[in-house]
């Protein structure tokens, strides 16, 4: 090609060009970026900014109160860039001569379309593994039933979202081939105009039915389909820096969250001129234990402190695991559960057997015939994982600050229930340390989550750090505080729990030493909550009144937020 040495850069802008005239999956989400020239390696960590949210405000009609003037406080998500992608293919001497309408046509074309089909794939993957997206398999051997069915599960996601709160804008419904094929006949669906989407993500649009925008991705599974919200997923892509050695020419290019380099070298092991199209990539995967095993999930007349499993929470590990995630992120607290995990770790393939050598049964009743945990079983791709675990509170196991008496009431535990399940808990850890080599139950944070800490420190080797610490570092709390004049922190009730390393203490803590005033709404005030006014809060609100009952103050929490927030208002 001619001038190849001055033509890098515009070779690579080409090659984004392309990227994004074909993407489809990348353009789904709001929370995406691409930087280019970059100076890092695979695996490294970058952050995605969130914009961000604002609340409009009232004041008295004709009024002379002083308006309210906010802060734009950007949050961050950390997105690791644990792919790297390429191309790399050889020029014959009629390949290298062509043109650059040609080349691109024959040779960079196919690369980007190589390299987007496998970006998808990590989209998808990442998609397969959060915890906010609702998935459902249709049987598409009969198109009729899809096509029946469709409708009614439309609306029913819709249901779901309503009650997660999704925004109505940015809601997708992503399908496999077969699926697409069926609901594009479905006589209730609506033809999209490609107005504010790119040429209709590039002809990937079915249509719109019960509020969804429908997409066929060709990553999917034919019989797959997901509902996801825009804003689900993190996704980032790197241009790596041109490096030293290229000797003939090369560019990198970003925009419009996409990044890639071209290179044109020569490869001495073939002696042949070759083009290379590669990018570093990321999509996130965050991973919450009160998820799936987590106290608001159960209503309250139905809890059962001897039955709740965390099993569910070692399903979330393993399909992250069928993902390629190998490093991950929990977070644990919230739980239902007060079996040291003992669900998870058998979704996970490790044996709790009773003495009979039976499988032991669900929750804290089947943990108390526990006799020993075996390995055989544990899926392999765990030894090749890392796991650090937000935890906010620094329980041991057992004993008068365990998991069982501090935890146990509030997960519907009897006084006369509190010793039985501590009992089980202390010889749980026993067996861990025997079976596992590994003698946690002391360690602050084993009894966090119902005892989770315990087993996820035993059995998985995972590193727990303080929850604040961990939110700080992807958040970039600290940062956000400099020149803020208030801190407004929550929590359901404030008490003497509220001390042991949680959120909203450690922040007004910080807030404190930075010289800002912390102000905390809760739900109620338990017992110890005056001890939290003693860490820097200069007030504690309660939203709950006299005579006011839990469920209804939950019901109408935001009214009675809005209502004390105003009262703070005026007295400040």
């Amino acid at each position: 090609m001619a001038n190849i040495f001055v033509k890098g850069q515009k070779l690579a802008a080409t090659a984004l060009a392309l990227l994004r005239k074909q993407v489809k999956a990348p353009g789904l989400f709001t929370y995406r970026f691409g930087i280019s020239d970059f100076k890092g390696a695979e695996g490294d960590v970058v952050n995605i900014k969130r914009p961000a949210v604002l609340v409009a405000r009232e004041k008295p009609w004709r009024g002379d109160d002083l308006i309210v003037v906010d802060r734009l406080a950007n949050s961050k998500i950390q997105v690791a860039l644990n792919r790297h992608i390429y191309s790399a293919v050889a020029l014959s001497p009629e390949e290298e001569t062509l043109d650059e309408v040609d080349y691109v046509r024959d040779v960079q074309a196919p690369q980007v379309q190589a390299i987007l089909d496998f970006f998808e794939g990590i989209v998808v993957g990442a998609l397969r593994a959060a915890s906010f997206v609702f998935g459902v398999t249709f049987n598409t051997a009969s198109s009729t039933a899809v096509e029946n069915d469709a409708r009614k599960v439309a609306v029913r996601a819709r249901k779901l979202a309503q009650k997660a709160h999704w925004p109505l804008s940015g809601r997708y419904w992503l399908v496999g081939a077969n699926v697409s094929e069926a609901i594009a006949t479905h006589d209730k669906l609506l033809e999209v105009d490609a107005a504010g989407l790119p040429e209709a993500l590039r002809e990937g649009v079915v249509g719109r039915l019960g509020g969804w925008t429908i997409v066929e991705l060709d990553a999917l599974g034919d019989d797959e389909s997901y509902f996801v919200h825009e804003t689900a997923i993190a996704i980032a892509t790197v241009a790596p820096a041109v490096p030293n050695g290229v000797a003939k020419g090369g560019g990198v290019a970003a925009g419009n969250g996409l990044a890639v380099t071209q290179l044109w070298d020569y490869d001495s092991d073939h002696l042949k001129d070759r083009s290379i199209v590669h990018a570093f990539a990321g999509a996130t995967a965050v991973l919450e234990m009160a998820s799936a095993s987590g106290l608001p999930l159960v209503p309250r007349e139905r809890r059962d402190i001897f039955a709740a499993s965390s099993r569910g929470t070692g399903e979330l590990i393993r399909a992250a695991l069928d993902e390629g995630c190998r490093s991950l992120l929990m977070g644990i607290g919230g739980s239902a559960t007060n079996e040291g995990g003992a669900g998870m770790l058998q979704a996970l393939g490790f044996g709790l057997f009773d003495a009979a050598g039976n499988s032991i049964a669900p929750g804290a009743g089947g943990l108390a015939a526990l006799d020993r945990v075996t390995c055989d079983g544990v899926d392999p791709r765990l030894a090749g994982c890392t796991f650090r675990i937000a935890c906010d509170v620094d329980a041991p196991l057992c004993g008068p600050r365990g998991a069982s008496a501090v935890f146990g009431p509030q997960k519907g535990a009897a006084s006369e229930d509190v010793p039985v399940l501590d009992e089980t808990l202390r010889r749980f850890g026993e067996i861990l340390a025997r079976d596992c080599g590994r003698d946690v139950a002391a360690i602050p944070g084993a009894g966090a989550a119902g005892g989770m800490g315990a087993g996820l420190m035993a059995c998985l080797g995972a590193q727990l750090m303080p929850g604040f610490s961990l939110v700080c570092e992807v958040s970039g709390f600290a940062q956000v505080l400099e020149g803020a004049d208030l801190l407004i922190t929550g929590e359901g009730e404030m008490n003497a729990q509220s001390l042991m390393g949680k959120l909203p203490v450690e922040a007004a803590r910080l807030a404190v030493s930075r010289g800002v005033r912390a102000i905390a709404i809760v739900g109620r005030k338990g017992e110890g909550a005056q001890q939290a006014e003693t860490c820097g809060f200069s007030q504690i609100v309660e939203l709950m009144e006299p005579g006011m009952s839990v469920e209804y103050s939950m019901a109408h929490v935001k009214e009675l937020t809005r209502q004390a927030v105003w009262k703070l208002a005026l007295t400040e």
